[in-house]
């Protein structure tokens, strides 16, 4: 099984946003879009996971990790931003199956209520 490729990604709307934490960006949103690499992966198969970015939590990220707000920090955050989604939803799937299932019950069988 091969694994994705974690692709931090900044919308549109928040490029300008970006550009005034992250100064190593180009000037415009399409220069930048030029630059991802993300479209040429998956047109030859391979598995590219966008994340989308947003500014605050980028700043406050680097702040809070000593990150520069470049490349590597926008990189760094992306796969800590993946993580912390992936954890979310892990817990949330395991709150999902415990409430399906109460005390002294199995899957599948009736409950008193029933």
């Amino acid at each position: 099984m091969t694994l994705p490729r974690i692709a931090g990604w900044i919308s549109r709307e928040d490029y300008e946003a970006f550009k005034a934490v992250s100064p190593d960006l180009p000037a415009s949103y399409e220069e930048w879009l030029a630059t991802q690499q993300t479209t040429e992966l998956e047109a030859h198969g391979g598995a590219v996971e966008k994340v989308v970015m947003n500014p605050y939590n980028f700043s406050v990220y680097c702040n809070a990790s000593g990150m520069n707000p470049d490349s590597a920090g926008r990189a760094a955050f992306a796969v800590a931003e993946h993580r912390r989604k992936g954890e979310r939803r892990r817990k949330e799937e395991r709150r999902r199956r415990a409430k399906g299932k109460s005390p002294g019950t199995t899957a599948g069988s009736p409950t008193a209520a029933s």
